[in-house]
């Protein structure tokens, strides 16, 4: 696919969004945070849509298995880990005073990302 690399990929819709990417990256209660912005078609074929942050305005790029996307120059996207992906479109957010239920689900959905049992982390006391 398109690991260790970058590919081209193409804005080629705006009007249908889906959610089941971010929902299941995050939760239907987090989903809420972003706004789907579009859909971005891989010159492999894969799909990719866009989310933004309502509060940080930073982007959110997945691929229909979870996979994270990082946008770069001249339209080209490469693969990266989920779990950096989530905290960076997250980075600012406590400006914006979350509920401590939603951190909790942060925290959480960034350590599912990770691979690591929430209970780990809450006793280890990382994020």
């Amino acid at each position: 696919m398109y690991r260790d690399r970058t590919v081209r990929g193409v804005v080629v819709q705006f009007d249908q969004p889906y959610w089941r990417p971010l929902e299941i990256a995050l939760g239907a209660d987090m989903a809420g945070w972003f706004m789907w912005m579009h859909e971005i078609r891989l010159e492999d074929g894969t799909r990719v849509d866009a989310y933004k942050h309502r509060a940080t305005r930073h982007y959110l790029h997945l691929a229909g298995d979870g996979q994270a996307l990082a946008y770069g120059a001249d339209d080209t996207y490469r693969a990266v880990g989920l779990a950096p992906a989530i905290v960076r479109a997250f980075v600012g957010w406590e400006c914006s005073s979350p509920p401590a239920h939603h951190v909790r689900a942060l925290q959480s959905a960034v350590a599912a990302a990770r691979g690591v049992t929430t209970k780990a982390v809450s006793a280890s006391g990382g994020s």
